[in-house]
């Protein structure tokens, strides 16, 4: 049964979204990844007026970022012996008709993919865009290799180092991946987003839809998840950034 509290956050502040101070607190749910002590004595703080959670106490960073070089790719293939798809992936042609929809994609603009996984993205790309240059932001090494193999893409370790090469990536996708960032590294995250992008480009960024008002008895397992987004909550903090 959920530990229900009603808070001012204290140390923690007001709700990123909305400023709200009125905050449930929920267990968070341990499961896919007992192995690792990094998601043990988490809750999950939300906002009783977006909906809006966050795990809670932040985890290490150097900590989550051995776990995603080493540990998250679990379901994933050999990355070395990856080859591209004979089907085009449906959600990633739905996320590029998005984008188009939003911006003018010229032959040799930039598509860049934070997480891309198995590269479906890129496949997808190749074919729905004219010659695009392929990036993406992946801390996993075989990843990285299995992209420029098939699709001749060129990955940054961070955002910092793509920010510093002076790329400027007409669309961005971000698919099923700020679910996995810190509460204190979303903000920043999404600056980086505003200076990397080009002018008149277009941002693509597909969550679950967890709604914490709804879902705090409706979910299977939290793990490896750390941000929970209502449409409300990500509406006004894409705004706030000024995307």
């Amino acid at each position: 049964m959920e530990d229900e509290i009603i808070s001012s956050l204290g140390s923690i502040g007001s709700c990123l979204a909305c400023g709200s101070s009125l905050v449930g607190s929920s267990p968070y749910l341990t499961t896919n990844y007992k192995s690792t002590s990094l998601f043990e004595d988490l809750e999950i703080k939300y906002c009783r007026d977006c909906g809006f959670g966050w795990s809670w106490p932040e985890c290490d960073a150097t900590q989550l970022n051995e776990f995603y070089c080493h540990h998250y790719r679990w379901t994933a293939p050999d990355f070395q012996k990856l080859i591209e798809p004979v089907v085009i992936n449906r959600r990633a042609v739905a996320q590029l008709l998005l984008a188009i929809q939003h911006t003018d994609f010229r032959t040799g603009d930039m598509m860049l993919d934070f997480g891309p996984g198995g590269g479906a993205s890129f496949s997808a790309a190749r074919q729905m865009l004219e010659s695009p240059e392929l990036s993406a932001v992946e801390l996993n090494v075989d990843a990285a290799e299995a992209y420029f193999r098939l699709y001749g893409a060129t990955t940054y370790r961070d955002v910092e180092a793509l920010v510093a090469s002076g790329a400027k990536p007409k669309i961005i996708l971000a698919s099923h991946s700020m679910e996995h960032l810190r509460l204190g590294d979303l903000t920043e995250f999404l600056g980086r987003v505003s200076v990397l992008i080009a002018d008149g480009g277009a941002f693509v960024a597909e969550v679950p839809h967890v709604d914490m008002r709804l879902h705090r008895e409706k979910r299977r397992h939290d793990d490896p998840h750390l941000l929970f987004f209502s449409l409300d909550s990500i509406r006004r903090i894409f705004f706030g950034a000024g995307l």
